[in-house]
């Protein structure tokens, strides 16, 4: 993964190379300080970045010096709070996007029988969720919009965007 330097024209400045296969989802710290990425390998990485030398950036950090950090996004489908997200019976491989709803109350996941599910957060093993069908297919995306008003949905081969109202 490359680390762009907006105000360079977009150069990379630096690289966080540990991931073993394709990043699948990123996100960062609240302030800026670090970024958890997962691969198509199932590996949850953290990486330390300094923003005034983006070369020294990329340098990997442990799970154990970051458990009090506030994630501005939680996309990654691996994690402590998005935990009970995945059916042991199905080997976590049927989870194709997870996100956080931007006041922490919920968590929203796409899988490949074509449901958008709903947890509480933090989502915890034996966490029990509300299925909303609507999809033909697999789920390749969920999002919360920033007011948390709606969540947004894309589906794979019905090549569809649903947009679910949220209700307090």
């Amino acid at each position: 993964m490359c680390l762009l330097d907006a105000a360079d024209g977009f150069k990379c400045k630096g690289t966080c190379t540990k991931s073993s296969s394709a990043i699948s989802a990123l996100d960062w710290s609240e302030d800026g300080q670090y970024i958890q990425t997962n691969d198509l390998g199932y590996e949850l990485l953290f990486y330390a970045i300094d923003e005034d030398n983006l070369k020294a950036s990329g340098k990997q950090v442990f799970a154990t010096q970051l458990k009090d950090v506030a994630w501005a996004t939680f996309t990654c489908k691996l994690g402590w709070p998005v935990q009970g997200v995945f059916d042991p019976s199905q080997g976590g491989q049927d989870i194709n996007s997870v996100d956080v709803n931007a006041s922490r109350t919920l968590v929203a996941t796409g899988d490949d029988f074509g449901d958008v599910k709903l947890y509480n957060y933090p989502c915890l093993p034996k966490a029990k969720s509300v299925a909303f069908g609507g999809h033909s297919s697999h789920v390749v995306t969920t999002r919360f919009t920033p007011d948390d008003k709606y969540l947004l949905s894309t589906g794979g081969h019905d090549l569809s965007i649903i947009q679910w109202a949220l209700s307090p």
